[in-house]
């Protein structure tokens, strides 16, 4: 199903590796070979389309981050996403609707066969 996720637990790092090498996982990109900073990188803020449901706690928190962003030398950006955007509650939705008619209808178009005489 689109809208599942594959969740792996394991008891150690060494069982994670154990897993990927199961599912054939791979990464997409090899480690950089210095790690990331904080300093002359740019991060962009986008506010979902529900973002006049978060609360004071969440705000703090978003002004609180930016601002100790830029205090460590990061570029902050807001970016807006596009008005369809507005839609995505409906098309989840919509989504999970359709795929679990496959589960939950199916029975009604049970076929039997009969063996033939």
């Amino acid at each position: 199903m689109t809208c599942d996720t594959l969740g792996l637990y394991a008891r150690s790092a060494e069982d994670l590796q154990l897993l990927s090498k199961v599912f054939q996982l791979t990464d997409d990109e090899p480690i950089p070979p210095r790690p990331f900073a904080i300093k002359g990188s740019k991060i962009a803020f986008c506010k979902s389309p529900v973002w006049e449901k978060a609360g004071p706690g969440t705000r703090a928190a978003w002004d609180k981050a930016q601002e100790l962003l830029k205090k460590h030398g990061a570029s902050i950006e807001d970016i807006e996403l596009p008005k369809d955007f507005g839609k995505i509650k409906q098309w989840h939705a919509n989504v999970l609707a359709g795929e679990g008619r496959t589960s939950f209808l199916g029975s009604k178009y049970i076929i039997i066969f009969r063996p033939i005489q």
